[in-house]
């Protein structure tokens, strides 16, 4: 137990190499053996007449390799997608909607909503029965078509339907003198059973009429050709 010297307790003498081990966090049990050793080294050279001995080569602490930073890739710039173009009819929306909208006509036209990205608009026949689909630009549609129900028990309503789908067709493909035969002769296919379907192509359109039995109705579509 250290005996206190005038109240305090003697310095312990500082033995060169101490704050190396503490430094490395040896155990202290090394480094008491370590003091130690030096102390009995310093007694023994008092007695001996010191005799010249080569430093000792410097010892080189073994470094290990540090793992490569990894170097991050530079990220590509991305370029924002190009706007989708859509090729349109040459047909406007005016031009069917003042047709359709004319009070002898009488068809009621919602407020323009988005379908896949574009505008579309509807338009219901006074019989309920017959609607009209209007997809695109205003000045350029890229789609339009009609629907209309076609009741076994109502020739009225078949007829009216049918005036309805000629005059779509005629302002939808203007200067297609042929388009009203072709659409009267492929309706009575449809009406008599013998096809469910039929398409051709005028200039830059394409007209599609297809029977939805499922529903009793039929649909025409005019789009463009490419498509």
């Amino acid at each position: 137990m250290p005996v206190l010297v005038g109240g305090k307790k003697p310095k312990k003498p500082k033995i060169k190499g101490e704050w190396l081990a503490i430094g490395l966090g040896l155990p202290a049990l090394l480094i008491v053996g370590a003091i130690a050793y030096v102390r009995d080294t310093n007694l023994e050279a008092q007695d001996t007449v010191p005799t010249p001995v080569a430093a000792p080569a410097p010892v080189e602490s073994p470094v290990s390799a540090a793992s490569p930073v990894p170097v991050a890739s530079p990220t590509p710039e991305v370029s924002p997608p190009a706007p989708e173009v859509h090729q349109g009819i040459g047909v406007s929306r005016a031009a069917i909607q003042s047709v359709f909208e004319d009070p002898e006509v009488g068809f009621v036209f919602e407020e323009p909503a988005l379908a896949q990205g574009q505008p579309r608009i509807m338009g219901t026949a006074p019989n309920q029965i017959a609607l009209i689909e209007l997809i695109g630009p205003p000045d350029n549609l890229t789609s339009a078509g009609i629907l209309i129900g076609v009741p076994i028990d109502n020739n009225e309503a078949i007829a009216q339907n049918a005036a309805y789908t000629l005059g779509f067709l005629q302002v939808a493909v203007p200067g297609w003198t042929d388009g009203g035969d072709w659409l009267v002769r492929n309706l009575d296919a449809i009406h008599q059973g013998r096809a469910r379907q039929a398409s051709t192509v005028f200039g830059d359109k394409r007209i599609e009429l297809v029977s939805l039995t499922e529903i009793g109705m039929v649909s025409l579509s005019v789009e463009p050709a490419q498509n």
